[in-house]
């Protein structure tokens, strides 16, 4: 098995073109026939196969291979990553479709020389290759960089500079003839983990001083992995190695010099027509999304768990269609469930994460980027009829209770009209606060009016029995992003918004929820609109 030199990609604007992909396959035996697709066993050496698209009126299908070297290539990014989106652009622009098939990567080179798959993406020079294989034009060029915590001062000319700091490396990569020569002279003080990911734990941990690996890998990972502490690390800018990547294919298959040109003139017909800048820019976006941090909690019938456990709500139904515009897949689960003070706090600490559906007031103004607004809902008091509180301001009101959620929008408006802190009734789950006013064990209840409405029916409560007694503010709900995250993701959402609600995507999105509710909760919806 060949040793994989892998480096990693950075490129100053990235993206890729929405695709359908995450089945899996067999890799057909012979190349150009169909083959059957089937699930890959976990046991098994036979790639995955990570997308086919359906392209009418094309010449062929091209098939290519290459590893999981997320953000450029991997099956968990909705477009196969920024080289496959690029190649699948290529090969498109002279009238080819492509499959793309993910394995690990020697497997990937040994298949593109036995015929399996015509072709691999993500690859550097080397000799041994280039007698087996044919190198396409550059798709683009890598970049490794120095990863180390933003408090360690460090500037390098060569790399006995580095001489004595501990230096972190991931076991079988190879980072260039220098460093592995300095490696082998010990030079370095180098230890090696797993993964690049390990690596860059260890990093955070300050087990090691300096780590090697692309930026935008090394981005990557941090905002999956680690997104809390992806502040607390930084890279230096001077370069330790830049080459350039290519498409592969085997010297050996009949039509390999017919293929590198096909993919060389749509490279370069991409490029000079503005779709290869766009598929970068498209995926930088697409990248972000996938890696975004998503946060929300308990407030049906925006967003909440069901009786089986799966999160549902209108909000949310919402969120992953504007994440389908946008071309990047869903990233909403139980997981992205949490108290609400949790939630609301967590939203302001990760840098690339959003927070819905939230109430947008000034106080918390600065606090996120906003898209929406979403719908209307406003902010009451809901009181039993017979309390008599109907019109009464809450600062007006003598020896009441009055439920709220901590740091929820309804206890921050309170606090702002002056009603003493003492008067509130602290709960983490709106379903409480439903429950204590149903029970009579507290007077009154700061919430969203359609959100209490829809507890105290699921609580059995009649709702001829409560009123709103007074409106504390007018207001809509949003989606909340991190300050952090970069205007143009936050600018495409609200693209995708506004799209929704000029195509009646919105109001259908309403609709459909509303209808699918069972009737003795659809009271609470009727005036969503």
């Amino acid at each position: 098995m060949l040793r994989v030199v892998r480096y990693f990609i950075t490129i100053t604007l990235m993206a890729a073109l929405a695709g359908a992909f995450g089945v899996s396959a067999e890799i057909p035996s012979e190349p150009g026939s169909a083959g059957q697709i089937q699930e890959r066993a976990a046991s098994s050496d036979k790639p995955y196969l990570v997308s086919t698209q359906t392209h009418p009126k094309v010449a062929r299908e091209f098939r290519i291979s290459f590893g999981p070297w997320a953000p450029f290539t991997h099956i968990e990014i909705n477009s196969g990553g920024i080289l496959a989106s690029l190649a699948e652009a290529a090969f498109a622009n002279q009238g080819y479709a492509v499959s793309f098939y993910q394995t690990d990567w020697p497997h990937a080179l040994e298949i593109t020389k036995s015929g399996k798959v015509d072709a691999t993406v993500g690859w550097l020079h080397s000799e041994e290759r280039a007698s087996e294989t044919l190198y396409s034009d550059s798709i683009a060029y890598t970049t490794n960089v120095i990863f180390h915590h933003k408090d360690l001062d460090i500037s390098w000319d060569t790399l006995t500079d580095f001489s004595a700091l501990r230096v972190g490396v991931t076991a079988g990569y190879s980072y260039g003839t220098d460093f592995d020569e300095a490696v082998r002279k010990k030079v370095l003080k180098v230890s090696s983990a797993a993964s690049d990911a390990a690596n860059l734990e260890r990093l955070i941990k300050g087990e090691i001083d300096l780590f090697p690996v692309d930026a935008l890998v090394g981005e990557h990972l941090l905002e999956t992995l680690f997104p809390l502490d992806a502040d607390s690390l930084v890279y230096d800018e001077n370069p330790l190695l830049q080459e350039p990547v290519h498409l592969l294919v085997s010297r050996d298959h009949p039509e390999a010099q017919k293929i590198i040109q096909i993919f060389n003139r749509g490279l370069r017909a991409i490029k000079s027509s503005g779709l290869y800048e766009k598929t970068l820019q498209d995926m930088k976006i697409v990248l972000a999304v996938e890696r975004m941090k998503v946060y929300t909690e308990e407030y049906a019938p925006f967003n909440y768990l069901d009786s089986e456990g799966q999160l549902r709500g209108m909000a949310v139904d919402i969120f992953s269609q504007l994440t389908g515009i946008i071309g990047a897949r869903n990233k909403t689960s139980v997981d992205s469930v949490f108290p609400w003070a949790r939630a609301y706090k967590e939203a302001q600490r990760s840098r690339n994460s959003v927070l819905f559906a939230i109430t947008r007031t000034p106080q918390r103004e600065k606090l996120f980027k906003w898209v929406g607004p979403i719908v209307r809902s406003n902010i009451v008091l809901t009181a039993r009829k017979d309390r008599g509180f109907s019109g009464r301001p809450p600062e007006n009101l003598d020896a009441v209770r009055i439920c709220v959620i901590r740091d929820d929008v309804g206890e921050q408006l309170l606090l702002q009209r002056g009603v003493p802190a003492g008067t509130l009734f602290y709960v983490n789950s709106p379903r409480n606060c439903a429950a204590m006013l149903h029970a009579g064990r507290v007077d009154l209840w700061a919430y969203g009016k359609e959100p209490a409405r829809w507890y105290l029916t699921q609580e059995g409560a009649d709702l001829n029995e409560f009123e709103e007694t007074f409106m504390l503010e007018e207001s809509s709900q949003y989606l909340a992003f991190n300050p952090k995250v970069p205007d143009a993701v936050v600018g495409r959402f609200q693209e995708a918004l506004d799209f929704l609600r000029l195509s009646g995507g919105l109001k259908e999105v309403l609709d459909n929820y509303r209808n699918a509710r069972p009737e003795s909760v659809r009271a609470p919806l009727e005036k969503l609109q």
